[in-house]
């Protein structure tokens, strides 16, 4: 991992588009990220400081679905609701085979 070499500060008075209160944090960053960051709010017509709590709330709503959804199938493994390799193959093979005898009609 690039040893982090710049920090931006976020401000806590920038308008949050969802109205949400602030607090500023400094994050340490590696060139290659606050250069990604840089051009990706360019291209949305945003600040950096403006696309980055909208990256992080994006991230970690799309991080707690996962983990919710890891959750939900540790819960179904440990009910026994599980399929075996062979039953998999053999619904892969049959979804396969009907998707070939659609295409071919």
């Amino acid at each position: 991992m690039p040893r982090p070499s710049k920090s931006i500060a976020l401000p806590d008075a920038f308008p949050y588009p969802l109205g949400m209160p602030e607090q500023a944090i400094t994050v340490n960053l590696a060139e290659e990220t606050l250069s990604a960051l840089a051009d990706a709010a360019q291209r949305e017509g945003l600040s950096v400081e403006q696309l980055v709590p909208l990256v992080l709330d994006s991230y970690l709503a799309e991080m707690l679905s996962l983990q919710e959804d890891l959750a939900e199938a540790d819960r179904q493994i440990a009910a026994g609701n599980t399929v075996s390799h062979e039953e998999m193959v053999a619904e892969f093979e049959a979804r396969f085979a009907a998707r070939k005898r659609t295409e071919a009609a």
